[in-house]
């Protein structure tokens, strides 16, 4: 079974799905994104039917605890564990992402060289763009090797504000 359920930050409203293994789904709803069209993005991520998915509030409220921590901290909890289905690829772009602190960037190229193929700039842009739990596994913190924020699926606008939130978390800290 794959449990969602929604909650509110600062950024937005945010989309969470989690299986026994852990958050499997972290996304925003927008004009761009319901919550249906989330649920289905989910299903097709794991393989799963829309009968497998339910609202459950009481299966992700740790969850909602661990991304209102993250939101004020920059710190995900070591006990809460992420479920990422990916290609092997995918997976090592990013657990590269994982290791992109808050408060700090990179661009595409460093992150390819880091997953261990600099050549792979493209498909290193690709895994993050197709990565299953936003804000966590820190997309918005890779930009663009020319300068800007680069895109991003909620808005150069959001992530541009994603960047500045957690610059004022580092500093306060």
């Amino acid at each position: 079974m794959i449990y969602t359920s929604t909650t509110t930050l600062e950024c937005g409203t945010a989309f969470i799905a989690v299986t026994e293994h852990g958050l499997c789904g972290l996304y925003f709803i927008d004009d761009a994104h319901s919550e249906a069209q989330l649920k289905q993005r989910i299903a097709k991520n794991l393989g799963a039917s829309m009968d497998d998915i339910q609202d459950n509030a009481d299966m992700t409220a740790p969850y909602i605890a661990g991304l209102t921590q993250f939101w004020q901290n920059g710190i995900w909890p070591d006990h809460l564990k992420l479920d990422l289905h990916g290609t092997p690829f995918q997976k090592t772009i990013w657990a590269q992402l994982l290791q992109v602190k808050t408060g700090q960037t990179c661009s595409y190229s460093e992150l390819a060289a880091n997953a261990g193929n600099a050549k792979a700039v493209r498909a290193a842009a690709s895994a993050v763009a197709n990565n299953p739990i936003s804000l966590i596994v820190p997309c918005h913190r890779i930009l663009p090797k020319s300068g800007g924020v680069g895109k991003y699926l909620w808005g150069s606008a959001m992530k541009r504000d994603l960047l500045h939130h957690e610059e004022m978390i580092t500093k306060a800290a």
